[in-house]
Parts: structure tokens; sequence; C-alpha cells
């Protein structure tokens, strides 16, 4: 059985179960060819933007933080990178929000989910109380994620987006940097 997202065709019902590491600087070059190959509906959904064509040195570098300032969780799958998760430290440092991206033949498949749990899992390991999700108000996938993983987030609304935040509850342990 097969469904067209985004103009892509993909298996559906298949679960996935990414190998997970921890980002590094050095990963700029993959990070950017797999943001290179997101739809623009893809694209849109994480970034709240057009990107179009590679990413600037500067997006990259935001996207692959350093500690303590946050950090990043690259997902593979059969050695193609197919994920990638990211937390930043807020003004409060108790506070960060994290972003969460599939590629597009993968998405529903729990790529996302397995990211979602490890990047908390290592926002929490270096002292994050409190997460922030920011999307825009018609994405299902951020909306349905955060109801299961936190029923009683608190949305709030601003025009054509939403901020979800709640308590950040994790295991205490940070992604490991090799898979």
């Amino acid at each position: 059985m097969s469904n067209t997202v985004h103009g892509l065709r993909r298996r559906l019902a298949t679960v996935a179960e990414p190998r997970l590491r921890a980002a590094r600087p050095t990963d700029d070059e993959l990070l950017s060819a797999f943001l290179t190959r997101l739809s623009p509906a893809s694209a849109y959904s994480r970034f709240l933007t057009g990107v179009g064509g590679p990413p600037s040195a500067r997006l990259l570098a935001a996207l692959l933080p350093e500690r303590p300032r946050g950090g990043a969780v690259l997902g593979f799958l059969d050695g193609e990178l197919v994920g990638h998760a990211l937390w930043a430290r807020l003004r409060d440092p108790a506070v960060a929000e994290i972003a969460i991206v599939v590629a597009d033949v993968h998405q529903r498949r729990g790529v996302g989910t397995a990211l979602a749990r490890a990047v908390i899992d290592d926002l929490v390991a270096h002292g994050v109380e409190d997460i922030e999700v920011f999307s825009s108000t018609d994405n299902r996938a951020v909306a349905r994620m955060v109801a299961r993983a936190a029923p009683d987030a608190r949305r709030e609304l601003d025009g054509p987006t939403a901020t979800y935040t709640f308590a950040a509850l994790g295991r205490v342990e940070s992604v490991s940097r090799t898979a």
C-alpha cells in the first residue's frame, strides 16, 4: 500500500526505527544536502518561510548549536540522513525551543517521534525544565505530537502561529555522539 505526500510516493503504516546520534558542527554539509532535498511544503512547515536552495552557513550554524546553548540530533535510516531535531535555550536558560524536520518520504513513520524523545532527553540532561514549540496553526503533525507527548501543554495563538509550552519530562541522559 502506498500514498502520495507532497508529490512523493511512500509506503503507509511502516514504522521506522532510525539510528540516532548527536549532531556535530562538522555535519553542516550533510545537513545542507538533507535540507535541500525537502519539499517546499516540508521546508515551510519547519522554517515558516521559503528556504529555497542550499541553506546559508548562518542557518546551518544555528541548526547545529553547541552545548550548553543547545543541541541537535540526527536520524538515519540505512545510512541516509532522514531527520533533524534541535533544541535551543531561550532567554530563560531553563526553557528551550525544540524543532523537528523529517524527510518527506519518511514522515508519519515514527522518525519524528524518535527524534523528539531523543532531543527532549538531551535537553533535560542539560538542565532544561520547560519546552516551547513554535509552529503554524495548521501544522497537524506538531499538534498531534504535542497532544500525545504533553496533553497539558499550554497553547498560545498569535495569528497563523501557535506556541506550545510544557514541562520537559524526559530521561536524564544525553544523546550519544556516535550511533
